[in-house]
């Protein structure tokens, strides 16, 4: 099956679940994970219309943007954890980091987007499931602090975009239930 046949798979079940949660389709973004694979493959999901591709390493990811920096359609998501040596590397590249998980990295990061003049936007990581393989911000103080810092120091920033995000009234008791807990 191409590439092309699978991407429009996934969005016909994105357009069911849409429909499904009272939604539109316009509400609910694909992002096409598009770790080890190769630049070759990236062409053909953004010539079957996907746009939006997320990573886990910076490292590998700052290559497959080289490559295709001529597209300017393209989308990148840092999915994967950021350690702080490698914030340098965003700005510019990453349009989203999806694992924010301390206020000194978020630091950093805005001090980078600053510098480069770059914006991008930020999601807290939060690992519910506390594995200790896995990242991301798991006590319920430490979520309320980091998110609270976040939007106290950088909700007016130029280079830093702080996504909020409104959880339904049916799943936001069983969120903040398993926060808590």
């Amino acid at each position: 099956m191409s590439i092309k046949d699978k991407i429009a798979i996934v969005q016909q079940q994105l357009k069911q679940a849409a429909i499904l949660s009272g939604r539109t389709q316009e509400d609910i973004r694909l992002i096409a994970v598009s770790k080890t694979k190769s630049t070759e493959m990236i062409l053909q999901a953004l010539a079957a219309g996907q746009s939006a591709f997320g990573e886990n390493r910076v490292q590998e990811a700052l290559g497959k943007i080289e490559d295709l920096t001529k597209l300017p359609l393209v989308e990148w998501h840092l999915i994967g954890h950021l350690q702080k040596n490698k914030v340098k590397f965003c700005p510019g590249n990453f349009q989203w980091i999806h694992t924010i998980d301390s206020t000194e990295l978020v630091e950093k990061l805005e001090a980078r987007s600053a510098f480069a003049q770059k914006k991008i936007n930020v999601l807290l990581q939060v690992n519910l499931s506390r594995e200790i393989t896995k990242s991301g911000l798991h006590d319920w103080e430490d979520i309320l602090q980091v998110s609270e810092t976040i939007l106290s120091k950088y909700s007016d920033s130029k280079t830093l975009s702080v996504i909020k995000i409104f959880v339904g009234k049916r799943n936001s008791n069983l969120l903040f239930i398993r926060l808590h807990h």
